[in-house]
């Protein structure tokens, strides 16, 4: 996993780093972005930024690696898993499920 670096284009001047970046990665919470960017890993020209700071054209901005893994959606659930949660299905129907929790 290497770092990724955007070069900010002309349709991105302009706007804040945290939007920006919210709108790259919709599967990463708000919280995290902020917190990414407070702890300085996401920088900007090679410099630290603030959430508020605004994107200009031809910026270089880098992003942790870890962003770019492999989102919940890519992840396999195992078989085991599935059949022991189908196992305490007691009702079914279009509208509902209902399980055994213990």
């Amino acid at each position: 996993m290497t770092v990724k670096k955007l070069i900010i284009n002309q349709d991105n001047t302009d706007r804040r780093i945290d939007n920006y970046l919210l709108s790259l990665y919709k599967n990463v919470p708000k919280s995290k972005i902020y917190n990414i960017i407070r702890k300085g890993e996401v920088r900007v020209n090679s410099k630290r930024i603030k959430p508020s700071y605004k994107l200009k054209i031809d910026d270089l901005v880098r992003i942790p690696p870890y962003l770019d893994g492999p989102s919940a959606q890519n992840k396999k659930i195992s078989s085991d898993l599935i059949e022991k949660h189908t196992t305490k299905i007691i009702y079914e129907d279009t509208n509902y499920i209902v399980t055994n929790k213990k």
